[in-house]
């Protein structure tokens, strides 16, 4: 009766302890894929946020190449102009131009803080 008894309680440990590694493995994993999911959000929420941000910053860039691209045909405009007046183009105007249509850069190319042609960028 004894050895009965003993094999009765080695198996309801042994029952017990399989029951307990079963409930952690799918706790485990019910916890595990929570995370996952909660991290699938989160990427996919950044790339969204990444993607606007990509979009914000090309509409940005896109309208300042079109503000330069208007100032180059501005300052061809002006420069076509005193031409055929026939007049000298000399540095005042040229720097009361560069001033005055967003087109700094083509003046710090000519002080020589840029090394870019200046005739490829007048050719906007």
């Amino acid at each position: 009766m004894r050895t009965k008894n003993c094999y009765y309680h080695i198996l309801t440990v042994l029952l017990g302890i399989c029951i307990v590694c079963f409930s952690a493995f799918y706790f485990f994993q019910a916890q595990k894929s929570e995370v996952e999911n909660k991290l699938v959000k989160i990427v996919n929420y950044v790339k969204i946020q990444c993607s606007t941000y990509t979009h914000y910053n090309e509409a940005s860039e896109s309208k300042s190449l079109l503000r330069t691209i208007e100032s180059c045909r501005q300052l061809q405009t002006n420069i076509q102009s005193k031409v055929d007046a026939g007049k000298l183009i000399d540095q005042a105007f040229l720097k009361d131009n560069l001033s005055t249509l967003w087109m700094e850069v083509l003046y710090w190319m000519k002080m020589g803080i840029l090394k870019v042609p200046i005739v490829r960028m007048m050719r906007c």
